[in-house]
């Protein structure tokens, strides 16, 4: 059972089952990282990467942001997020079918990527994809003793944290001179 752990729709509970070889993020890890985030996500774009259950989208619109995106290259999958989103009325989540890397518009730009990518797959290339979507922020679930690569050009890392199994990565996209006002 998973269960939406903040905003609007805390509490309510996915229906749709989980596909096989689909790791929904952990309540603990989510708790984190919408700490690191804030709670309160108005005014921000959101796409989850991987999408799964759509789990990290759906806690994404619960607190706010908007538009908010979910990419998922299972077809099994997509179905179920189809359904999820439906049960949970959230209409305005769109469903990207496919490897977001080929399925996403060239000129989607979003405040926050969210990356929890299979745990095969080397996370260095879907970071440096990501920095080239991401507005303000990359997040990046693996797992605990991936060896983290730097951050991309024009990125901070605002460090790694350990949550069980998995450790998650905040990469913050620097302030130009401009914008920082020099």
């Amino acid at each position: 059972m998973i269960r939406v752990s903040g905003g609007i729709l805390g509490g309510r509970v996915l229906r749709s089952p989980v596909p096989p070889g689909v790791r929904p993020t952990a309540i603990r890890t989510r708790a984190a990282l919408f700490s690191m985030l804030g709670q309160d996500l108005s005014g921000w774009s959101f796409l989850d990467a991987c999408g799964g259950t759509g789990l990290m989208a759906i806690e994404a619109a619960s607190r706010g942001a908007a538009p908010v995106y979910v990419a998922e290259r299972d077809a099994l999958a997509t179905k179920g997020i189809d359904a999820n989103l439906a049960q949970l009325g959230l209409g305005n989540v769109r469903v990207l079918r496919g490897d977001v890397r080929r399925c996403a518009p060239e000129s989607l730009g979003v405040d926050v990527v969210y990356l929890d990518p299979p745990y095969a797959d080397p996370i260095g290339p879907w970071i440096t994809w990501a920095a080239g979507v991401a507005r303000a922020y990359v997040v990046a679930e693996a797992r605990t003793g991936t060896a983290w690569p730097e951050a991309p050009e024009g990125f901070a890392t605002d460090g790694v944290r350990r949550h069980g199994e998995a450790e998650v990565a905040l990469y913050r996209r620097e302030k130009s001179a401009e914008e920082a006002g020099c």
